[in-house]
């Protein structure tokens, strides 16, 4: 796979894992670059954009629009944020095939979605996402999130600003998302992509495969806080989301419904609490 553009630490080896870099995420393209009126040949660095369709049970699912990293983890988080599946032990087995950019997931027990998810399927506004199986007003009908961490809003601005200096893609292209999975102390998981739901998927998707508990972390994430990424972080149970863009208005009208405590413009030594204000200590 070339480079895989993410961190993970673990408890037992707290030390970021990245990899070596790779021609299939980023492209050098030849350019014209125009700077104080005058003009010159350059080179930019251009990250991939790349269709991964995802089959479930043996029928085409969706095609989402990605940079090909992370396809086991962005199609399982995918499916567990939009409500298909509710956890890992319902998958019977998963196959990528990264030549042609296809994902099969078989779960254990067959169940006809498709015609009632082709049904609910609206166009989402984020970036990298074909289609998004959800009607916002669903946000009504999960249940409220735990208790989750408490936690003073220096930690809150420290974790994004830890988060932010993990965006290797980013300072190579800058023309990605982030998103990053932590608890009051570090960050335990980040990743890249071209879309900020896929960033976010990706997150879900390795937490599910590894077994990892999302009642007591924070989501953070640099695209805004729409009620799409409200929604995903409800339907895994995250308290906390904090983003670094601000949030919609129905994204907070969400928050507020599940518990949810969301955060915005964290940067800066500052950032705004839209709702639930209980889990932060000032």
């Amino acid at each position: 796979m070339g480079r895989r553009w993410g961190v993970v630490l673990t408890p037992e080896n707290q030390e970021m894992e990245v990899g070596d870099m790779g021609d299939d995420v980023l492209e050098k393209k030849s350019v014209l670059l125009l700077q104080n009126g005058v003009l010159t040949e350059s080179h930019v660095k251009l990250v991939r954009e790349v269709p991964l369709t995802i089959y479930l049970d043996g029928q085409e699912l969706v095609t989402l629009l990605c940079t090909g990293q992370y396809p086991e983890d962005l199609a399982v988080g995918f499916l567990r944020s939009e409500g298909i599946l509710d956890n890992w032990a319902e998958v019977s087995s998963l196959r990528v095939d990264e030549k042609a950019g296809v994902v099969w997931v078989e779960l254990r027990e067959k169940r006809k979605l498709r015609q009632e998810l082709l049904h609910k399927r609206t166009l989402g506004a984020g970036c990298g996402r074909a289609s998004l199986y959800y009607q916002p007003l669903d946000g009504i009908q999960i249940k409220n999130v735990g208790p989750g961490p408490r936690l003073s809003p220096e930690r809150i601005v420290d974790l994004m600003h830890k988060a932010s200096v993990m965006g290797a893609l980013y300072k190579e292209a800058r023309t990605t998302h982030a998103a990053g999975l932590a608890t009051p102390d570090q960050v335990v998981v980040f990743r890249e992509d071209i879309g900020r739901h896929n960033a976010v998927d990706m997150i879900v998707g390795y937490a599910m495969r590894n077994n990892i508990s999302l009642g007591d972390k924070i989501l953070l994430t640099t695209g805004r806080a729409s009620s799409e990424i409200v929604l995903k972080a409800a339907r895994v149970g995250i308290p906390v989301v904090a983003s670094r863009s601000a949030a919609t208005a129905l994204g907070v009208a969400l928050a507020q419904s599940v518990g949810i405590t969301l955060l915005g413009s964290v940067r800066g030594g500052k950032l705004t609490v839209y709702c639930h204000p209980e889990r932060i200590v000032f």
